[in-house]
């Protein structure tokens, strides 16, 4: 599944970063029944990178393309949508490349899920594995 957004910086959560991208939760939280109290992860790739402005997007910043990446996902369940906060590895890697929050819009591909659920029971799935789900559309 395709996510994109503009990236944001909140508070900081246990696990992760302080800077998040959204999406609708009928795309993740929904299908794959993530509740607020358990663990979930997503993991993907980063398949664009550009500026919200007009000015131009810096040319290093295609290095980050196919980069993996790794978000905490925190379901949103009165909002409707779901908060990915980027988990600390993958935040320090688009912060070495001057990726700033409010300035760049992001595309990840996000492939696999990891859900640990309160009693400790852990469940692994594939993301759309049968077709490519853009979630903007």
């Amino acid at each position: 599944m395709l996510v994109r957004d503009v990236i944001k910086q909140g508070m900081p959560i246990p696990g992760a970063s302080n800077i998040y991208m959204i999406v609708d939760s009928r795309y993740l939280s929904g299908p794959f029944s993530i509740m607020i109290f358990d663990d979930a992860v997503c993991y993907g790739e980063i398949v664009g990178i550009s500026r919200v402005s007009k000015a131009e997007t810096p040319s290093e910043l295609k290095e980050l393309k196919g980069r993996q990446v790794s978000m905490k996902v925190i379901p949103g369940v009165i909002l409707g949508v779901d908060f990915l906060y980027f988990k600390k590895e993958s935040w320090e890697l688009l912060r070495d490349y001057g990726v700033i929050p409010n300035e760049y819009e992001v595309t990840v591909r996000i492939s696999e899920l990891e859900k640990k659920t309160p009693v400790g029971k852990i469940e692994r799935h594939k993301v759309f594995p049968k077709r490519e789900v853009r979630s903007w559309e």
